[in-house]
């Protein structure tokens, strides 16, 4: 099987989207990648994000999600355009632990930056013109 191609999956799930969203950053021996489709989200009319991070850290169950909800809390959860949010809104996080330990704290900070990027690049795309 083939690595990952984040940039591809990326573009791969754009609707009204005018740039791929996806990052890729290291927490100590890991690697945390994501990826994003949404573009500011106006209005709930059929306006769906999604968010995908994967990871090959080792963090157990618990651990993991809670960190995981601590970061989109201050990120995807804080993103508003013009007062209006969405209702079908979607962040999920895949880890295999193949990479080993890594430290929450570091995990988090990572995970958070990762998170800041989609969100800006989200917030910063706008919703497509219709046509």
């Amino acid at each position: 099987m083939a690595p990952a191609d984040f940039p591809a999956t990326a573009a791969a799930i754009m609707t009204t989207d005018t740039v791929a969203k996806h990052v890729t950053l290291r927490c100590g021996g890991a690697t945390i990648a994501a990826i994003a489709k949404g573009v500011g989200m106006i209005e709930p009319n059929m306006a769906t994000l999604l968010t995908f991070f994967f990871t090959d850290a080792e963090l157990d169950h618990p651990t993991l999600d809670r960190v995981f909800r601590r970061v989109v809390d201050r990120t995807f959860n804080a993103l508003s355009i013009d007062t209006d949010t969405s209702t079908s809104d979607t962040a999920a996080i895949f880890a295999n632990g193949q990479a080993g330990p890594v430290d929450e704290a570091e995990f988090e900070q990572v995970l958070y930056q990762a998170a800041v990027t989609l969100v800006r690049s989200i917030a910063s795309d706008g919703e497509a013109p219709a046509s």
